[in-house]
């Protein structure tokens, strides 16, 4: 490992959950690293595809637990999930959102893929819980671990089980009331 301290890790593993080894970058232990490689204000992104609730859920508790101030929000265009979090605490007020919407809107590159993510109210409803509600959220699950990585098995979930509902972030959207976020397309 390393002894390098980064502002951003960004975690984006290849979709499904439960692809060849990436079980090993949801567990307690790799996000455990990341946060101590990372500078004191930096934070750590991980992207989720939608997924069965239970497999996103686990995922998610170990993140919070790794990152208690962690936050949760959706893409623009895609229906997964970021969990960011970081080593320590920060402001999670509106108010305080409206400034990094504000921030945001400053980096020339921001819109370059999808040019809607100049418009505040697409950055906006990209935010979905602060980190109280998102441990709330999760807090009945396990936690995903280098011994118990449930993730990595989902067959006989999902052959004994009649139907697995799967989580997106629009349909977590629906489920808690908040507006759909608009598509960051033209």
């Amino acid at each position: 490992m390393t002894d390098n301290v980064y502002d951003v890790i960004t975690i984006d593993p290849a979709p499904p959950l439960w692809s060849a080894g990436t079980v090993n970058l949801y567990t307690k232990e790799f996000l455990t690293l990341c946060k101590e490689h990372i500078s004191e204000g930096g934070v750590v992104s991980l992207w989720l595809p939608p997924a069965p609730v239970t497999d996103l859920a686990m995922i998610m508790k170990t993140f919070t637990e790794v990152f208690p101030d962690a936050t949760l929000w959706r893409g623009p265009n895609f229906p997964g999930f970021y969990c960011i979090g970081g080593k320590k605490s920060f402001d999670q007020s509106r108010e305080s959102l409206e400034r990094v919407v504000a921030s945001l809107l400053k980096a020339p590159d921001l819109g370059e893929w999808f040019p809607r993510l100049r418009d505040p109210s697409v950055l906006r409803r990209m935010y979905v819980f602060d980190s109280r509600r998102f441990a709330q959220l999760v807090k009945p699950f396990p936690d995903v671990t280098d011994d118990r990585p449930y993730t990595e098995f989902p067959l006989w979930r999902g052959v004994l089980a009649d139907r697995v509902p799967i989580l997106s972030a629009e349909n977590l959207a629906r489920m808690v009331g908040q507006p759909e976020a608009p598509s960051a397309k033209p």
